[in-house]
């Protein structure tokens, strides 16, 4: 029985991947030309927006990290922030945040924001709450040990932060990190394409050249081969950044910054 799952399952596996084949063979390696056109749909195409959508992913970790990790620590440490800000922060990250994706890209355009700045604001409000629970966590954990030497030892301000906070929340960070990652990824997908009208001539579509935007145009037109290429360079580029960085920075953490042992 265990043979027959097996042949099965490799069964299965040659027949996907020679439907991939299919699907990929007709895709010219390159075009030409770069936009989101079907008839410019390439493998360069769909490596570029994989950059593209790569360095937004990139800016909205690193901008939203300068405000999360303030907020997380300030509710994980307080107890008064923590009864004040912890059921706001709660309560608006219950929301999915494509709920809001409509109202402020209208809200944004009628201040004559650009698309591009208005995309990314977009991506961070989708994962910027990972950063702030994980920190938040990670706050709340410090080990009263730790306290107790900062006390004894009068670390305090700048250098208390420097010396027994952030080490030993950067673990937690990391998670965070790792999760706003995932969650802006998600967020291409409806970030990076807006449609703020109805069909036809009322149509009116918002759009910044990348990954999210490459498969939302392929799968509208039906485009199955970029549809593929954008798949297959998206899953690719993650199993990497994960291999070669997250993996990493995560034995960093057990050794480094181990508070266990």
């Amino acid at each position: 029985f265990r043979w027959f799952v097996i042949i099965c399952m490799l069964g299965l596996l040659g027949w996907g991947g020679w439907g991939m084949v299919k699907l990929l063979a007709p895709l010219p390696f390159w075009s030409g030309s770069i936009s989101l056109k079907t008839e410019d749909a390439s493998w360069i195409t769909a490596i570029l927006g994989l950059f593209a959508s790569f360095l937004r992913v990139v800016v909205v970790v690193g901008v939203s990290t300068l405000w999360a990790v303030p907020l997380g620590l300030l509710i994980g440490r307080s107890q008064r922030a923590r009864r004040l800000l912890g059921p706001v922060v709660q309560l608006v990250a219950s929301f999915p945040a494509p709920m809001f994706f409509i109202a402020l890209v209208v809200v944004f355009m009628s201040l004559s924001i650009p698309f591009e700045l208005t995309c990314l604001v977009l991506m961070s409000a989708a994962s910027a709450w990972y950063i702030v629970y994980n920190v938040m966590a990670g706050s709340m954990s410090l080990p009263t040990e730790l306290r107790e030497v900062g006390k004894v030892n009068q670390i305090k301000g700048i250098r208390r932060l420097k010396k027994i906070v952030l080490p030993a929340v950067f673990p937690f960070l990391v998670t965070g990190w790792l999760t706003a990652v995932g969650g802006a990824w998600n967020a291409t997908i409806v970030s990076e394409y807006i449609n703020l009208g109805g069909p036809g001539d009322h149509e009116r579509v918002e759009t910044v050249f990348g990954i999210g935007s490459l498969i939302t145009v392929a799968l509208n037109e039906g485009n199955s081969g970029l549809l593929a290429a954008c798949a297959v360079v998206l899953g690719v580029f993650v199993v990497l950044l994960s291999r070669l960085f997250w993996r990493r920075l995560y034995q960093l953490c057990e050794t480094r910054y181990n508070l266990s042992g």
